[in-house]
């Protein structure tokens, strides 16, 4: 049997550990919002280890549908929202360093969003999130997919801890997910992502209730859908007339996905603002002009919608980064370390499960790494062993949560 082969046996049990944890220990039928994202990410890990790729039609429908079921958080989450207009329109302009600024210029608009009006929440994450898988795919990796929807979910349900298993999810994957293919090694990023991120779906509620976590940073994990009955028929809808949505896009899905999105906030934008036209119009005595305007909100809104979308969808691949690769690995891995620290205390679980799994999956990376840790030289090969045993300890503390 081949290295890769045991390890990816060895993750096999880890997800079925991880899966049992999740539905042993979550009120499914009372489910919250960050509940219902987590459901689907779960089904999203399994496809992704066996067939290694994330569908786009249903990872599209997921987020339409979420994005319908709490509509309210659309109209507060504009500002954030706008922020990823912008984004989005450096990227299809391909400006991509200055889409990467904008991201990290968003990340506190993102926070006081969420602060002043938490059923943003959510929302604001999820453009955040979108920002992050752009990056890491369409600038970095130069190949844009379904990751950069799974990323995008991850945030939703997770708000800024979703960096965590964004950036530790390299090293569960390589250590315990890697398949071979032809001399080239791939890791399916859906379950490397959730068997760190269980723990988070788990314990936030707790943290919240404690008050070590601020409740409006993490609205969605103590409230549900606002219209699940919406949420549903947009998301069926959606999964089913993708094909025609993110056609858009060319051939290029994600692109068409990130124009609908920022074409989205755009009508919203011209929506809200022909709205209250007509409410000032009107309290000037021009009933007929505020009528009309009325009549005129709706399709106006549409129009520029759909026109967003298609002046906002290109990405631009050019077969090489437009930014440090390495300085974004170690940037996320940073945030993910600075999120661990204060978090990894109040969630220690003693036991066998969490050490045992945390070494591990520091033990299976440096097998991954093969040839490469004489390329890295023992420095980087022990930081990046340091960084597996974190997400080790992240895998650990899903698995001792079964063992008690």
């Amino acid at each position: 049997m081949k290295s890769w082969e045991l390890r990816r046996k060895v993750g096999f049990l880890v997800l079925a550990v991880a899966t049992w944890a999740f539905l042993a220990r979550t009120d499914i039928e009372n489910a919250t919002f960050a509940t219902t994202v987590a459901f689907i990410l779960l089904l999203f890990a399994w496809t992704d280890y066996f067939s290694f790729v994330i569908y786009i039609a249903p990872a599209f429908g997921a987020i339409a549908g979420l994005f319908a079921g709490n509509f309210d958080g659309i109209y507060y989450g504009i500002p954030t929202g706008l922020a990823f207009v912008l984004f989005a329109l450096l990227m299809s302009r391909n400006r991509e360093k200055l889409a990467t600024l904008v991201f990290l210029l968003a990340l506190p608009l993102a926070v006081v969003n969420a602060y002043l009006y938490p059923v943003s929440s959510a929302i604001v994450w999820t453009f955040i999130g979108l920002m992050v898988g752009l990056i890491e795919n369409a600038v970095i990796e130069e190949m844009a997919g379904g990751d950069v929807l799974i990323i995008a979910l991850y945030f939703m349900a997770l708000g800024p801890l979703a960096f965590i298993p964004t950036a530790l999810q390299a090293f569960t994957g390589r250590a315990l997910f890697e398949k071979v293919f032809d001399d080239v090694s791939a890791y399916p990023v859906g379950p490397a992502m959730f068997v760190i991120a269980l723990p988070l779906f788990l314990a936030i509620p707790g943290l919240v209730e404690n008050h070590y976590l601020p409740e409006w940073l993490f609205y969605a994990h103590f409230h549900g859908l606002q219209s699940p009955g919406w949420a549903f028929f947009v998301g069926l809808g959606a999964m089913f007339l993708s094909g025609y949505a993110i056609s858009l896009g060319g051939d290029d899905p994600i692109a068409a996905i990130m124009g609908l999105t920022a074409g989205l906030v755009v009508g919203m934008v011209v929506l809200v603002g022909l709205v209250l036209l007509g409410m000032y119009v009107e309290g000037l005595g021009h009933e007929g002009l505020s009528t009309l305007l009325a009549l005129g909100a709706l399709a106006l809104s549409l129009f520029a919608w759909l026109f967003s979308a298609v002046s906002l969808a290109p990405l631009h691949y050019e077969g090489k980064s437009s930014i440090p690769p390495h300085l974004w690995f170690w940037g996320l891995n940073a945030v993910a370390l600075l999120l661990s620290v204060p978090l990894l205390p109040k969630l220690w679980r003693p036991g066998e499960g969490t050490f045992m799994t945390a070494l591990l999956v520091a033990l299976f990376f440096l097998v991954a790494l093969g040839e490469e840790r004489k390329e890295l030289g023992p420095l980087w090969t022990g930081l990046l062993a340091l960084m597996a045993l974190l997400a080790g300890l992240w895998t650990g503390l899903g698995v001792q949560s079964v063992l008690g």
